[in-house]
């Protein structure tokens, strides 16, 4: 009997041990499986509702530009005008992934000025704090233009509550009327937790199922051993020892295997080899570790998935940002070009060559003259800041003293000081003397400096600069006193186009686009900038870059002295190779001004036909040419015995003197041209720069005698001389014979038209290069007008054009005045 209470004792003690090491193997193991899926639930949507919140907050910034560049570009628009305007509209009100949108708001008022539902377009917000809470909390922070973001709770059309996330940041521009807005991006966060929200459902099916499956395994087992313990009374020691085996070690295996889940170790796998309920419970822990494993992975590609989705979406907005580049510069390339001939023929009405002007006149061609240089210079500003973005810009290092560098600096400037009565100082520290730098490029930069030091000095104030080494840099500082910057936008106003305050853009006319442009052009050369101010009192920009340049030196090649050519009456010819009438015509005036002859050629083919024979003094070389491009024309000009040393200047749009000097180019000068310059340049080469015109004479060819002293009586009086053919025939031959400046055709003769003697003039290397202006009664046909257009200069109709008319279409061809 003692030997069975032994037995029974320790059977219950076993049975006790068994019963506990089940009850903690089950609560561990889910234990362990809640933890994990909590872990990977909590991890994966954390990192999603980053994601989210990143790529709001990016949409916000990208929408705030946009309407930024819309509302600078159209200065004079009210918000009620871009609230009726349909393409800001849709600059404003854009799609935020799946639901959410963006919406713009008064941020003095808080009023919405923009929302794609239009019931609550000029709803005050105010009305929505008690409401709304959450959402009212994250908009009240951006009252006067100030960032803000946050989560809120948002009531649905339908009644239910949904968390959403919103990204507000101000946009850096007024309207006329001076609103200020910024950019409302949001959108519901379970947009980005959809993924999470599958996963959590399965992951709590499988917990629950296998939770259910051992409580159930856990009962069962607690019967058999309640059952076993009145069946084991008669083979104790057996039964001990059957439980010792059966029951105990695969259960230690179960633990250390849930453990091991638990970790994360998903691979991990429950060996029990036996076929009882421990073997299917050893089963369900690996059926559930083989989910959970799914589920995982499941989740970690649908993270790989977004992330690589933002991945593409960052490198559009890089593909974006350098087409935006490339355009820019493109489009400023486009604009110079018509800028050359504003700028051109507006300087030649200042110098009264084809008349006085009264006192209108003259203001409105001032008016057009300095608009012009002021357009010019934004522009520049904006191909050099996207040639800087693009990575296409380079810098010709060369070593010069920078005390000299410093003083012509000051020359720039010192008008625009005088009229503000502004005083300047410059200092540069002993020992101080050259750096290795791209002149053109550190000259532009301390103009920036100085422009903007005396733009926003008060008059009588003072401006001062001052250079001295530090560290193998040489660091130049220019102090105002001028109005100061806000500390809180000292680091802003490096950004592009942004400016402190619209009302200053009002008062102190810019574009942002200077300081920009200058630290971009200082980190070029491996240097920083930065800013000191405080408001009222002043401010204090320097910048530093390196004494010496790491890079090694860009010299031009040297030229060697071009032998010149001058034609026996005196008048040196210069061969003008451009393919715009514009800049050819613009460029004519220029030398026949100053005395030379003037042949023009509007391809590269032509050029070299020209240039071959005719043997010119000197020629003009535009880059961008049809039918051959002009560093090919230039690299054969050099390599014909006949043209080899005509002195040869390129004039082009086109930056890239390195190469027009290797080729040969006796100079290189970049459009829109200064006049002075170009004659000076001239002069250089030994040519004369002034000799006594020739008179202008004028062919006159008409069957009708009347007309003919019709427009002798208009052309004599105003100096010009009268040549008279009345025939078409008759006109050919004084046209070869007499090489008038040009000719004044009627298209209506017997024998031999106007039409004919167009045709046959082009064709003769005597009259191909004759102005020819058509005057004719005729109504001329689309087919007719075609094959007029480019052999004559225009087609007047007799009886529609005035006297002014006439002389205005005659006068504005090079020289004839």
């Amino acid at each position: 009997m003692a030997l069975l209470v032994v037995v029974i004792i320790s059977l219950a003690l076993i049975g006790s041990i068994a019963f506990i090491s089940m009850s903690r193997v089950n609560n561990l193991a889910l234990k362990n499986v809640n933890v994990l899926g909590e872990c990977a639930i909590n991890d994966s949507t954390s990192a999603l509702e980053n994601l989210g919140a990143q790529i709001i907050g990016q949409k916000a910034k990208d929408v705030a530009r946009q309407c930024e560049i819309y509302i600078k570009s159209h200065p004079g628009m009210t918000v009620a005008d871009l609230q009726a305007s349909a393409e800001f509209q849709e600059i404003a009100v854009q799609p935020v992934g799946e639901t959410g949108y963006t919406a713009l708001t008064d941020y003095e008022t808080l009023a919405c000025r923009f929302h794609k539902s239009p019931k609550l377009v000029d709803l005050d917000l105010h009305t929505l704090a008690q409401k709304l809470p959450g959402f009212w909390g994250v908009m009240e922070p951006t009252k006067g233009g100030k960032i803000s973001f946050g989560y809120y709770d948002w009531e649905d059309p339908d009644g239910s509550i949904r968390n959403k996330y919103m990204y507000i940041t101000p946009i850096n521009a007024k309207t006329a009327d001076g609103i200020g807005m910024h950019v409302a991006a949001t959108t519901y966060i379970d947009e980005f937790l959809n993924p999470i929200v599958e996963i959590e459902d399965r992951i709590n099916s499988v917990t629950e199922a296998t939770r259910d499956s051992m409580d159930e395994q856990a009962n069962y087992m607690q019967k058999i051993f309640i059952g076993s313990i009145f069946g084991i009374l008669f083979t104790a020691f057996l039964i001990a020892s059957l439980l010792s085996r059966i029951i105990t070690k695969p259960i230690i295996g179960l633990a250390k295997s849930s453990d091991a889940i638990g970790r994360g170790e998903l691979e991990q796998k429950v060996v029990v080899n036996t076929e009882d309920e421990i073997g299917e419970l050893a089963d369900s822990f690996n059926t559930m570790a083989i989910k959970l494993k799914n589920s995982y992975e499941d989740l970690e590609q649908k993270v790989s998935e977004r992330t690589r989705e933002l991945a593409i979406a960052n490198k559009q907005l890089q593909e974006a940002s350098q087409a935006k580049s490339e355009f820019l510069a493109n489009m400023s390339h486009e604009l110079r070009t018509p800028l050359n001939s504003i700028i051109g023929f507006s300087e030649i009405l200042q110098e009264k060559t084809f008349g006085d002007l009264n006192e209108r006149q003259k203001r409105y061609v001032s008016n057009i003259h300095t608009s012009g240089k002021h357009l010019l210079g934004l522009i520049n500003d904006i191909l050099d800041l996207s040639k800087v973005e693009a990575g296409k810009i380079e810098l010709n290092y060369e070593e010069f003293p920078l005390k000299e560098m410093l003083s012509e600096c000051q020359t720039l400037v010192n008008t625009m000081a005088s009229k503000k009565n502004i005083s300047l100082g410059f200092k540069v520290a002993d020992g101080l003397s050259t750096i290795n730098a791209d002149p053109t490029k550190f000259k532009q930069i301390m103009y920036n400096f100085l422009s903007n030091a005396i733009k926003f000095t008060p008059d009588g104030g003072t401006v001062n600069v001052a250079a001295k080494p530090e560290n193998g840099m040489v660091q130049v500082s220019v102090k105002d006193t001028g109005i100061g910057i806000a500390k809180g936008h000292q680091d802003m106003i490096f950004e592009e186009f942004y400016q402190v305050d619209s009302s200053y853009s009002k008062q102190y006319k810019g574009t942002g686009l200077g300081l920009p442009l200058t630290k971009k052009l200082v980190e070029l050369h491996g240097g920083e900038i930065w800013v000191e101010s405080e408001p009222e009192k002043g401010s204090t920009f320097s910048f530093s870059m390196p004494l010496r340049a790491e890079k090694e030196l860009i010299e031009a090649p040297a030229v060697e002295e071009e032998k010149v050519s001058i034609k026996e009456e005196g008048r040196p010819t210069i061969l003008v190779v451009e393919d715009e009438k514009q800049a050819s015509e613009l460029l004519a005036l220029y030398l026949e001004e100053a005395g030379y002859q003037v042949v023009c050629a509007f391809d590269g083919v032509e050029a070299i036909e020209k240039a071959k024979e005719l043997k010119p003094s000197i020629i003009t070389l535009d880059i961008i040419l049809p039918k051959k491009e002009g560093l090919d024309v230039l690299r054969e000009l050099k390599s014909l015995p006949e043209t080899k040393d005509i002195p040869v200047i390129i004039i082009s749009i086109v930056e890239n003197n390195e190469l027009g000097l290797s080729l040969g180019a006796a100079d290189y000068l970049i459009k829109p041209i200064d006049k002075k310059e170009l004659i000076r340049k001239l002069g250089d080469f030994g040519f004369a720069t002034k000799v006594k015109e020739k008179p202008v004479n004028i062919l006159v060819v008409d069957d009708n005698p009347k007309d003919i002293e019709l427009m002798t009586s208009i052309l004599e009086p105003e100096g010009f001389g009268v040549i008279k053919a009345y025939g078409g025939k008759e006109g050919i031959d004084l046209a070869i014979e007499k090489q008038p400046n040009a000719i004044i055709l009627d298209l209506l003769m017997p024998k031999v038209s106007g039409f004919e003697v167009v045709h046959r003039l082009k064709k003769h290397p005597k009259g191909k290069d004759i102005p020819i202006f058509i005057y004719t009664a005729k109504d001329l046909n689309e087919e007719e007008k075609q094959s007029l257009n480019d052999n004559v200069i225009s087609i007047m109709q007799k009886g529609k054009y005035s006297k002014e008319d006439l002389l205005k279409d005659i006068k504005r061809v090079r020289k004839l005045k």
